[in-house]
């Protein structure tokens, strides 16, 4: 299913793994703007691993906030690990 663009939608796209399909690809002004979403999108990122942190006191486990945080992360740190490659 294909969403409308939007610049939260873009923001999410862009510093998360989610897969997000837009109907377009977004321009120039639409990229200027999700970057106002980027707190949010990381609140909701730093929520997500708060309450994996959580849950993973409450069940007595140590490795799942470092999965979950690789997981909707990774995307972001692996183009800075790739160019220290080259």
């Amino acid at each position: 299913m294909k969403l409308p663009t939007h610049p939260l939608l873009v923001a999410l796209q862009f510093l998360t793994t989610i897969p997000i399909h837009l109907k377009t690809p977004p321009e120039g002004r639409l990229i200027a703007r999700s970057v106002l979403y980027y707190p949010l999108v990381g609140a909701l990122i730093g929520g997500i691993l708060a309450f994996s942190m959580w849950l993973a006191n409450q069940l007595q486990l140590s490795s799942s906030p470092l999965l979950v945080a690789a997981l909707f992360t990774f995307r972001c740190s692996s183009p800075g690990v790739f160019d220290l490659q080259t």
